[in-house]
């Protein structure tokens, strides 16, 4: 009796320790599967979110062009995955030291991805921001080489270019939007004006929007503002270059387009003025002897580029 009793005792014990070793009633268990994401190869890591309400942050590595993967942490209750940007902020406020054509960390998420048994899941991003890129150039040459110190882009409707976003995964769009900016602006640093074969280029992050307003560009010496009228589409997941052409912004600030002179002597030349005004220039023992030397000359020629009106 001995024998048979321990026989049928150490099955009994051995039962009830494999039971310890396995989930509790109830108990939520995990598995990692891999996500390959077609359609961006720039982004190092990615959120994800998971209809149970599984979130974390997967490493993501390149797989081939534009694409990347990773893994990800999922329960057995999830049945659907998505993934998106971590975190977007479009900022309105931009310190550049050099000219990019690049559109950094565009935002992003992903259709709904449907969870089974897999080990593996292949989905395509979906583009949440658009990029806008300034190219900043004079036709004539005149502000070519100097300096830009600062540009801005500014909506005539207060339509939000900038701003703190929630991404709605369900609808895959970009949801809420805080801080909003109807204006971005750069504050740029050693940056010149460029040629038209070679302009200065700007870029930067955007929200969706159809864009009016203005581009307004400062430098050495120089301002001029670019009047956008025609509805510019910043669409989600491209980007929409905008030439700004100095030449083309006279009439803004610091760029007349034309210049009356009203004074005495100094503001006279022959030729010039009304046949029935008396004049000063050309004199005798002065080297003022054409109109363009005179000092509204300068102001018409050398640094406004306007006409003379009066």
């Amino acid at each position: 009796m001995k024998k048979l009793f321990v026989s049928l005792l150490v099955p009994a014990l051995l039962t009830l320790c494999s039971c310890g070793k396995g989930a509790a009633a109830g108990e939520v268990t995990y598995r990692t599967v891999q996500v390959e994401l077609n359609g961006t190869a720039s982004a190092t890591s990615v959120a994800y979110t998971t209809d149970a309400g599984d979130t974390g942050t997967a490493v993501m590595s390149e797989e081939g062009r534009n694409s990347i993967s990773g893994f990800v942490s999922v329960s057995d209750r999830a049945t659907k995955l998505w993934c998106h940007t971590p975190d977007i902020t479009v900022p309105s406020q931009i310190a550049v030291s050099e000219p990019s054509l690049s559109v950094e960390d565009m935002g992003f998420c992903t259709p709904a991805v449907t969870l089974s048994q897999k080990t593996s899941y292949t989905t395509s991003i979906k583009p949440l921001t658009a990029g806008v890129v300034l190219d900043i150039t004079d036709s004539k040459g005149i502000w070519t080489g100097k300096d830009i110190t600062s540009v801005t882009i500014q909506t005539a409707d207060e339509v939000s270019l900038a701003g703190k976003v929630t991404v709605n995964l369900q609808e895959g769009r970009i949801g809420e939007v805080k801080d909003a900016s109807a204006s971005i602006r750069f504050a740029c640093t050693g940056i010149q004006v460029g040629t038209s074969a070679s302009p200065a280029s700007l870029a930067a992050m955007v929200l969706p929007c159809s864009f009016t307003g203005t581009v307004t560009v400062e430098g050495e010496g120089f301002s001029g503002t670019l009047n956008v009228t025609q509805a510019v589409v910043l669409q989600a997941g491209t980007e929409k270059h905008i030439t700004v052409d100095l030449d083309k912004t006279r009439g803004g600030k610091g760029f007349p387009k034309k210049l009356a002179i009203i004074g005495d002597s100094i503001s006279t030349f022959e030729g010039v003025i009304p046949s029935s005004h008396r004049k000063y220039y050309p004199t005798d023992g002065c080297d003022v002897d054409e109109w363009t030397k005179t000092y509204w000359g300068h102001l018409i020629n050398d640094y406004w580029h306007c006409e003379l009106d009066v």
